[in-house]
């Protein structure tokens, strides 16, 4: 089964200038993303360098660092998709999109299983919000797979219009 096939996306644009907003958008978000990392991470090491603190708090800080950088890694390889989608539409080469699609629907199923954490008594706010997250994901996901669709049949000369 694929995915729906949309003709138009955002306001109305086509969906390779849809996709083209969904990629860079996702390249500027993860770069403000990795920015503000970046300095928690110099703000935490400041901090763990500071000979007034004790060992419990160090070992606070020094676990909160391992946490900032592990993020910090995750965005990086994160980003990679998102580069390899501009790549792909600007160089008209969809086996270049495949990759942010793939992941992109694997971050939506991580996005909708997060409902499921955290506080009983907060489950309706936590769902009603991870619903509306992962609607606007997915019509994202499927503006970029229709534009990877259109190039495919264009690239491949092949038609899955029925």
């Amino acid at each position: 089964m694929a995915l729906p096939r949309l003709q138009t996306s955002l306001c109305g644009c086509s969906v390779e200038t849809g996709s083209k907003i969904v990629g860079w958008f996702n390249i500027i978000a993860r770069s403000l993303l990795l920015i503000m990392l970046v300095g928690q991470a110099i703000s935490l090491g400041e901090l763990i360098g500071d000979p007034k603190l004790d060992s419990d708090g160090r070992a606070i800080y020094e676990s909160a660092l391992s946490v900032v950088i592990f993020a910090i890694v995750l965005v990086g390889l994160l980003s990679i998709p998102d580069i390899l989608l501009l790549k792909g539409i600007y160089n008209k080469r969809p086996k270049l999109m495949y990759p942010w699609i793939v992941v992109q629907m694997i971050l939506v199923i991580f996005q909708a299983l997060s409902a499921f954490q955290g506080p009983l008594d907060q489950f309706p706010v936590r769902l009603g919000a991870v619903l509306i997250g992962v609607g606007i994901s997915s019509y994202l996901i499927l503006i970029v797979n229709s534009h990877y669709e259109n190039l495919k049949s264009e690239t491949y000369g092949i038609n899955n219009d029925f």
